[in-house]
């Protein structure tokens, strides 16, 4: 009988022992990071390939800080890093997230969000800003790229104008204006048709987040029903 006991509690160990080994395959076991520098535990999960989730598992004591903000800017650090956008959906939605965005995303040909209703672009060293009021009017000095960025323009800041497909011959500049266009109609599945990488995903993340709770984007700029508005 004694023998029987102790078979059942050698066969129950290891069980057990299999059991904890499959969670933690599956689980993963994560030991917590006790005080880390916030860049220093992103550039470690970046160097040893680990998932920014990893950044909740920081401890945080530190005076000043509340833990969770240090979490979120440990995954912001980690996004920026990797320039990989995706890895901001762990902060959404909320404008902390959409700001994590945009530390890692890459340039984009035209800039329609730094300056109100106007549009910048670069050919070669010049830089170039024009308004949307300007963009409506033709301008023989206009280069083909600013003129494409114009058209990007008038999709992010015309509610009526949701069409990119002028642009579809420039494909980093069709690109950017699905982009622009899933921001202002706050739909991610406009992403779908941009090439795959960078841009896409940051497109993705930020019109699901808008989708969800458009208030975390108050101080954005809204879509004109017509020009005249600004007047």
């Amino acid at each position: 009988m004694k023998k029987l006991y102790t078979s059942i509690i050698v066969v129950t160990v290891i069980a057990a022992t299999m059991i904890s080994y499959s969670w933690i395959q599956t689980h993963g076991f994560h030991r917590p990071y006790m005080n880390w520098g916030i860049r220093d535990l992103a550039e470690h999960l970046v160097k040893n390939k680990l998932a920014p989730e990893r950044c909740f598992d920081l401890v945080w004591y530190e005076i000043g800080m509340q833990a969770g903000d240090a979490k979120a800017e440990c995954v912001y650090r980690y996004a920026e890093l990797t320039k990989d956008p995706s890895a901001c959906e762990l902060l959404m939605p909320s404008s902390y997230g959409l700001s994590c965005v945009g530390g890692a995303e890459e340039h984009l040909p035209c800039d329609v969000t730094s300056i109100q209703y106007s549009v910048y672009w670069k050919d070669g060293d010049k830089e170039n800003t024009e308004s949307i009021k300007s963009c409506l009017l033709s301008n023989e000095k206009r280069t083909t790229l600013g003129n494409a960025c114009c058209e990007v323009a008038k999709v992010a800041f015309l509610k009526e104008n949701n069409d990119c497909s002028v642009l579809k011959n420039n494909r980093p500049v069709y690109d950017h204006c699905l982009y622009a266009l899933a921001w202002k109609n706050k739909d991610p599945d406009i992403c779908s048709d941009m090439t795959e990488g960078n841009p896409k995903a940051a497109c993705i993340v930020q019109s699901t987040a808008l989708k969800q709770d458009p208030s975390i984007c108050q101080g954005c700029t809204q879509p004109l029903e017509s020009i005249e508005d600004l007047e």
